[in-house]
């Protein structure tokens, strides 16, 4: 489990329902703990990046994942992303 869980757990009690992360590394850490139950979303707070997306989709099939969106370009590069694998 990611550290920054295991100090959370240790302040606040077992249920952790939602983290916000900075790195694809933080967000598949935090996969033991969704399938315990104890963490259902996450924010993806890093600007989205091309490459980054595929790998969100995928995590998404596990976790809730919202991503934080502060520029214009971010918002068309989903748009694509969107298009080119519908169903999405």
């Amino acid at each position: 489990m990611d550290i920054s869980l295991r100090t959370h757990n240790r302040y606040v009690g077992q249920h952790i329902s939602k983290l916000v992360a900075s790195t694809m590394c933080e967000i598949e850490g935090s996969l033991p703990p969704v399938e315990e139950g104890i963490l259902e979303e996450c924010l993806y707070e890093f600007p989205v990046t091309g490459s980054a997306l595929p790998r969100l989709q995928k995590l998404s099939n596990t976790v809730n994942i919202s991503l934080m969106i502060d520029n214009e370009q971010q918002i068309h590069l989903l748009e694509k992303f969107t298009s080119d694998h519908p169903g999405v």
